[in-house]
């Protein structure tokens, strides 16, 4: 599988700031929902030193998901121009959090 770099181009973040006035110069460098917070219980399964790590640390995560839901909506833009919204949910089933990447 190749990895596939989810990262905004500035080109979006402009786009997206043209769209909603209210998206600041600091929106966030990736989309919403891909973030995942790994709590007590995962971590002391995941075999996770915290104490030895830290923000900004790059680690190898290798997950296995569940399809939950497959959604496609067809709406109207403020401009009336006609767009599509497709989503898919998953529900993280296993995971191997690994040494990091340089």
């Amino acid at each position: 599988m190749k990895l596939v770099s989810l990262k905004r181009t500035p080109k979006q973040k402009k786009r997206l700031r043209a769209k909603d006035r209210a998206v600041l110069a600091s929106e966030p460098s990736y989309p919403w929902g891909l973030e995942i917070n790994i709590e007590n219980e995962t971590v002391k399964k995941l075999g996770i030193d915290v104490e030895n790590t830290n923000a900004g640390d790059a680690v190898n995560l290798v997950c296995k998901a569940k399809i939950t839901s497959v959604s496609s909506r067809k709406n109207l833009e403020t401009g009336g121009s006609p767009r599509t919204n497709e989503s898919i949910s998953l529900q993280i089933t296993d995971m191997a959090y690994g040494v990091s990447m340089k």
